[in-house]
């Protein structure tokens, strides 16, 4: 496994070998598990149906994750959030999206009037209504609600909802993280939707990264190249420099290929050297980073344009 995944490294960084990409820039060969394999050890040791689904899930086998999350519901609560979370993500992942949709929009309604009870009380000088425990729990469970539930508005293309949720996410902070994640997504749908509208972008990437504040060298390295401060070349070196286990540091490379694919098709207008980056990590095995698929959904729509053309 570690072989097919180096190997991809090399394919990852061929685009811009022109470039004088140095020994030092390429990712070190790790002796660690890959991010595919830390998840056939969690289905391996799963212990119950939700662990065993969300392996099954992240390791691409989505019928097989939905088919024990649905036998699981028989004997569940009907109001077990965790279920139900679990069941839209990977419904999105399999491509029924607009099935995810009604999960995530009940799910968010339960959240609106939990925190409406509260409020409704606060203000009439009372003592707020315990919530129930399944309610409870789903408050807890807000961000990771609102990140799945932006991921499901970009497969949907819902962009502008999808850049409210992120910035919502982002707005909450904790450095953590999600937080990092949704500050990649807010500038990659701020390209891709000026892009679409026919405007340019770069005035309002290097605004908007400006603002942001990142928690790792990897992040930091995103935001300087979507301000055009930074080449791709040094981007491996961040992700090797970064205080983190290979496969998180795989992780990071899936997010470079993609994140990075939006600057160059949507910033720089350079198709060939995007489709490079996303054809490179598509040729990996499926580890479960959710922008594996966006990569492939990518890679489709480009086809498609120049199909047209």
């Amino acid at each position: 496994m570690m072989k097919i995944v180096l190997a991809a490294i090399a394919v990852f960084l061929a685009p811009f070998a022109p470039l004088a990409l140095h020994a030092q820039n390429a990712l070190p060969a790790q002796n660690a598990a890959t991010l595919r394999e830390q998840h056939e050890n969690e289905l391996a040791a799963a212990a119950t149906p939700l662990a065993k689904a969300a392996a099954l899930d992240n390791l691409g086998r989505f019928p097989e994750a939905l088919a024990l999350l649905r036998d699981a519901a028989r004997t569940a609560p009907p109001d077990d959030p965790d279920l139900q979370l679990a069941t839209a993500a990977a419904l999105d992942h399999d491509g029924d999206h607009a099935a995810a949709l009604r999960i995530y929009g009940a799910l968010q309604v339960r959240v609106q009037n939990t925190w409406q009870s509260y409020a409704k009380a606060r203000k009439a000088g009372e003592t707020p209504p315990k919530p129930a425990a399944a309610d409870m729990r789903l408050v807890a469970l807000s961000n990771t609600l609102d990140e799945n539930s932006a991921i499901n508005c970009v497969f949907l293309g819902q962009y502008g909802k999808a850049m409210s949720l992120f910035t919502l996410i982002y707005a909450r902070g904790g450095a953590d993280a999600r937080t990092d994640r949704a500050a990649l997504w807010r500038l990659w749908l701020t390209a891709r939707m000026r892009a679409e509208d026919g405007m340019r972008s770069t005035v309002a990437l290097e605004t908007l990264a400006n603002s942001l504040n990142v928690g790792t060298p990897f992040h930091e390295a995103m935001l300087k190249l979507y301000q055009g401060a930074l080449q791709w070349t040094e981007l491996p070196a961040a992700i090797s420099s970064a205080q983190a286990d290979a496969p998180t540091k795989e992780r990071y490379t899936t997010e470079a290929a993609f994140f990075a694919a939006g600057y160059y098709r949507y910033v720089k207008r350079d198709a060939e050297t995007a489709r490079k980056l996303l054809e490179a990590q598509d040729a990996l095995p499926y580890n479960g980073v959710v922008e594996r698929l966006f990569i492939r959904e990518e890679i489709k729509a480009m086809g498609a344009a120049g199909a047209a053309r």
